[in-house]
């Protein structure tokens, strides 16, 4: 930006001395027309001088005009109502075009944040509408027939609060996704224990875990510690464990095993996580869109299990909130393979 102005101060200094010079040369001329002698020769020469002015002025000009020509190409279509294509904008090689052109991405980066907030809201309603729905039901076949007996109405109860809890973890998945894509310096970062945390989620999944047949045996160190927030790994590892519990099948195992990866020259270190399951495992072509939000291999499984749709997504973005990268592989046995690794944040 500082090469930018100076540049800028530059062409205006040059810009003005042309037109001083030109002035002078003029009055050059004049003069020595009213003097006596022959000037001829220096007219001549002042002559071819103005006339070098005169050409360099509009280059000068033509350098300044271009981008704006360039920029008002920029703004006419972005004021259109069709579709934004940049492409036939010609912009300069030089600090001017640089600008056009970051000016350009940041333009078509923020429509793609809004397309992607629209259809995140579309998604939202209409995940919104399926419970809501369902509780109104229940809730109002309760009021208009009279002559329900008690063993009826504590069952569509019971089917309005599970309607309910549904709800309540679609709004959590939401907020977290929400809070994750800021980066903001809502979490705290601590030492959180990883072994401890997977306890915590052990204990409350225990139902899920016995109702499946689902066999628990992470492989990690009760000393191993990350800087990080609490909230953040409970819920990256109890979604990809939910996953395990909603679609893998009954009779699976959970693994999980870390190591640590130390950094040259820098305190901090990454601990590589791998997590496997033996359960149904994945399509090949689903791997892609995994970690997208709201997307589900088996829509009509997925809804009626109550999966929101958003637990790999929140592990997506959780990894990527410690600057790591994730990766899933269908296992060699059957069942699905996460390897992410995770950036110690203190």
């Amino acid at each position: 930006m500082k090469k930018l102005k100076l540049r800028l101060k530059y062409q205006l200094i040059i810009y003005y001395a042309i037109i001083i010079a030109i002035v002078i040369s003029a009055v050059l001329v004049y003069t020595l027309q009213k003097s006596d002698g022959n000037h001829e020769h220096y007219q001549y020469a002042i002559l071819l001088l103005i006339i070098a002015l005169i050409c360099t002025l509009f280059y000068i000009s033509r350098k300044l005009t271009k981008p704006l020509k360039a920029f008002n190409d920029f703004f006419y279509v972005m004021s259109s109502n069709k579709k934004k294509d940049f492409s036939k904008i010609s912009f300069p090689d030089d600090e001017y075009g640089d600008i056009g052109r970051r000016i350009v991405d940041t333009y078509e980066q923020l429509e793609k944040v809004k397309l992607f907030k629209q259809e995140m809201t579309n998604n939202i309603s209409h995940e919104l509408k399926t419970p809501l729905t369902g509780i109104r039901a229940y809730l109002e076949t309760i009021m208009d027939d009279g002559t329900m007996d008690a063993g009826q109405m504590r069952l569509f109860v019971e089917k309005a609060y599970r309607q309910s809890l549904r709800l309540t973890s679609l709004v959590n998945d939401v907020s977290i996704l929400n809070k994750l894509d800021e980066q903001s310096d809502y979490y705290k970062i601590e030492e959180v224990n990883i072994s401890s945390c997977l306890k915590e989620i052990e204990e409350e999944l225990a139902y899920k875990m016995k109702a499946n047949n689902t066999v628990f045996t992470p492989k990690i160190s009760s000393e191993l510690t990350i800087g990080s927030n609490h909230d953040i790994i409970y819920s990256l590892f109890k979604n990809l464990i939910d996953n395990t519990l909603e679609h893998g099948g009954p009779d699976t195992h959970i693994s999980i095993m870390a190591g640590i990866q130390q950094i040259s020259g820098d305190p901090s270190y990454r601990i590589n996580f791998t997590y496997m399951d033996n359960g149904v495992g994945i399509p090949d072509n689903a791997k892609e869109r995994l970690f997208d939000r709201f997307y589900r291999i088996d829509k009509g499984r997925s809804r009626k299990s109550g999966g929101s749709g958003l637990g790999l997504a929140i592990v997506k973005n959780a990894v990527l909130f410690h600057k790591g990268d994730i990766i899933v592989e269908n296992g060699p046995e059957g069942g699905l393979i996460f390897k992410f690794d995770l950036l110690s944040l203190s």
